[in-house]
């Protein structure tokens, strides 16, 4: 089973961003198959105070002391105003009793505010010895990333060695379809085809098949690898996840892996248990369990990006427990337990001006309007969707504004209205 580790990085080329070994197998339902989404970024300035998630700390479960012992640890730092900017990992030294600092992570943004680098630097414990790489990201017209490269400092010949690219390509609406993974040929350096994944959704957006490909050489195409299959309830949460491996032997679809989420009543994840496939029946592996405070919703959380997707954050997460099946008990063992450290964070945004501003009717239909006790010239409304995409940005006029909505889905949507600063943002439903 593939474990799925903190910074988990967004695309098919790497399954974590860390290079430590020593990471949260954490829950599987946090893994996507997205692009790193910076857009969410933008709506760290929300007025108001927040809370500010600034480290999380992993422990692993001593079976000879009963207790929980420190293992592993990440700090998050962010700018004046609430954008993420970098993150330091370490592991605890058992013998030194102390925290040993093995990661780096610091975002570059353009001028703009988008991600255009993530600069890596990552301890060899083994070795003793430091280690550089990068990640860089090409953006459309639509500010989606559609290349991420992946690239190693050799330090013997001092350049800069491309190890992996990500090509992306989107529908219409935004959805990521397609992801095709490229390596370098040993020989020539050029790119080559690896692996592609093809994702398809419903009309909620929420995407249900995953179609996972290898190249072979010797056929020179694609060929069955992996597909995934999601299903959702009700309410859009994602409640069963099942991959299937290809049979070369059989040319059949067998199972492989799958989990479960249960939901509690403000829509939280309450428990996610995963199975792996054993012959004839399904057996259990690991059990995840989330302790969350839902007087904190996403909106007035301040994250690093690549949290924001995570789907456990749909209050404020608080913990994280992992638990691993024995087959010899037939019961969960305790395994891992995390925690999630905040803080208080304002954005300082004029609060009169802010109340002064209106946008209704909520829920809206075919129109929204806004309304202000003042001019609002040359200020933008930005909406984003659920997973921070943009998906309208009009430049505003007046003190009062309609903006016609025939071309966005129903659903919940975050706006923002801005000029030089934040005016005012909240959440809004359209039907």
């Amino acid at each position: 089973m593939k474990k799925l580790l903190f910074l988990i990085a967004t695309v098919a080329l790497v399954p974590t961003m860390l290079a430590g070994q020593n990471k949260l197998p954490l829950a599987k339902s946090r893994n996507t198959a997205q692009p790193v989404n910076n857009h969410l970024t933008e709506l760290k300035s929300l007025s108001g105070t927040k809370k500010r998630l600034d480290n999380t700390c992993q422990l692993t479960y001593n079976t000879a002391t009963g207790l929980y012992d420190n293992n592993y640890r990440e700090e998050y730092l962010y700018d004046d105003f609430g954008v993420y900017q970098k993150a330091t990992c370490s592991v605890y030294d058992t013998l030194t009793k102390a925290w040993v600092f093995t990661d780096e992570f610091t975002n570059i943004y353009d001028e703009a505010g988008k991600l255009i680098r993530v600069d890596i630097r990552s301890l060899d414990l083994a070795k003793n010895e430091w280690g550089s790489s990068k990640k860089e990201y090409e953006y459309d017209s639509n500010e989606r990333v559609i290349t991420l490269t992946i690239s190693n400092w050799l330090a013997g010949t001092s350049q800069w060695s491309p190890s992996g690219k990500d090509e992306m390509e989107y529908s219409e609406n935004g959805n990521l379809l397609k992801t095709i993974t490229l390596l370098p040929d040993s020989l020539t350096g050029e790119w080559t085809n690896s692996l592609k994944v093809e994702n398809s959704y419903n009309t909620s957006n929420l995407e249900t098949n995953s179609h996972e490909y290898s190249w072979d050489i010797a056929s020179v195409s694609w060929v069955n690898a992996n597909r995934d299959t999601t299903a959702y309830d009700d309410n859009n949460n994602l409640i069963l996840n099942t991959r299937y491996t290809w049979n070369n032997t059989s040319n059949t679809w067998e199972p492989l892996e799958k989990y479960t989420v249960t939901y509690d009543l403000n829509n939280d994840p309450f428990n996610e248990t995963t199975y792996k496939w054993t012959t004839d029946r399904w057996t259990p592996a690991f059990q995840y369990g989330f302790s969350c405070d839902a007087s904190f919703s996403r909106n007035d959380l301040i994250l690093p990006d690549f949290w924001i997707n995570y789907p456990m954050f749909i209050h404020l997460l608080s913990s994280e427990t992992v638990r691993a099946w024995d087959e010899a008990t037939g019961e969960f063992m305790p395994l891992i337990r995390a925690s999630f450290s905040y803080s208080d964070f304002n954005s300082g945004i004029d609060q009169p001006t802010v109340s002064r501003i209106k946008v209704f009717p909520n829920p809206a239909s075919g129109v929204i309007i806004i309304e202000s006790g003042q001019l609002l010239d040359e200020a933008w409304f930005d909406l984003f969707d659920v997973q921070g995409r943009k998906v309208l940005s009009e430049k505003l006029s007046g003190s009062r504004i309609q903006l016609p909505l025939s071309e966005i889905a129903g659903g919940f949507y975050y706006y923002r209205i801005s000029k030089s600063k934040t005016l005012a943002e909240g959440k809004i439903m359209i039907r």
